[in-house]
């Protein structure tokens, strides 16, 4: 039977869950319900990549080298291989004129440029300031993934 390689064209199926169980990610959309994460507007298909371009994180693009069509596996992967280690460089202090009377709340997701670029971050208030973190979501967790691959082209 033919081996997913990298350069192998595939659809998988996957759920990512936090070390206490906390689904974070799915692409099986009576799972995103039921876990209470579903997403309005989200097609919930399979995810068809190419192994090896990048498209997902190194450790999830390791996890699938070697696996056959319908073949499940589950596996954790290391903060090193998915979004890296917690970078204190990573948060910085931005006075609250910067977002010029726009409403923000401790906790809320934001987009902000900063030199050219869009990025996501969470905010806390810190006095005049906020404290703006600008690492994933996912940095510093290991993350634990149900993977079926359904298929390989």
């Amino acid at each position: 039977m033919k081996k997913a390689t990298t350069g192998s064209e595939v659809d998988i199926e996957y759920e990512g869950r936090l070390d206490d169980g906390t689904l974070f990610d799915t692409n099986k959309e009576a799972l995103a319900k039921k876990e209470q994460i579903h997403e309005e507007g989200r097609t919930y298909t399979a995810l068809h990549l190419i192994i090896g371009e990048k498209t997902v994180i190194k450790g999830f693009d390791n996890a699938l080298l070697g696996m056959q069509a319908e073949e499940e596996k589950e596996v954790q992967i290391p903060p090193e291989e998915g979004y890296g280690q917690i970078r204190q460089d990573l948060v910085k202090e931005v006075p609250k004129e910067f977002f010029q009377g726009k409403e923000v709340h401790k906790g809320q997701w934001i987009m902000v440029t900063m030199q050219g670029q869009n990025i996501t971050t969470l905010i806390s208030e810190a006095g005049p300031k906020y404290l703006l973190d600008f690492n994933h979501p996912l940095a510093g967790k290991t993350l634990h993934f149900k993977i079926k691959l359904i298929k390989i082209y």
